[in-house]
């Protein structure tokens, strides 16, 4: 007998799961990606979300193809696309990050201020710059942020 009723709580279970899920509300946290690929052979991706709660953006980076031990440092700029003059700098990380020994790089930062990444994102990019002066030099790389769609919980990347 109670081997019914764990059998039956179980399936009532699993027949709610779905609903659940149908119920989510929409994303409060709403994210922005760029994906890098460029000539110079440096690929990746960046992820920005904006954090409403704590007025910050937290932007995830992850590159490869660079030198080993390059230092680099990233901004978000707007008002341009890649290959063109940004008319605004919205967001830039403090500090630098180093390129391993593989050439790769990942860095999870948190900046104050906030972005919508949403559809009018179209006019911001991700630059990345070499930075082993200790100052801005040359663009290393550059994205377009590219907002992604608001499914609940229910993410598709």
């Amino acid at each position: 007998m109670k081997t019914r009723i764990g059998i039956a709580a179980l399936f009532a279970v699993v027949l709610a799961l779905p609903i659940s899920v149908g119920l989510a509300s929409a994303n409060a946290y709403p994210i922005g990606k760029a994906a890098f690929s460029s000539t110079s052979g440096i690929t990746g991706a960046a992820f920005v979300t904006r954090q409403l709660t704590s007025n910050q953006t937290h932007v995830a980076l992850r590159l490869s193809g660079l030198t080993s031990g390059q230092v680099l440092t990233w901004q978000i700029v707007g008002g341009a696309a890649c290959g063109a003059t940004p008319t605004s700098t919205l967001l830039t990380k403090v500090g630098s990050s180093t390129a391993t020994t593989q050439g790769t790089v990942m860095t999870s930062d948190y900046v104050a201020g906030t972005l919508s990444v949403t559809s009018g994102s179209a006019m911001m990019t991700v630059r990345v710059y070499d930075y082993s002066k200790g100052a801005i030099g040359s663009e290393l790389a550059c994205a377009q942020i590219y907002g992604q769609p608001s499914m609940g919980s229910n993410h598709w990347w």
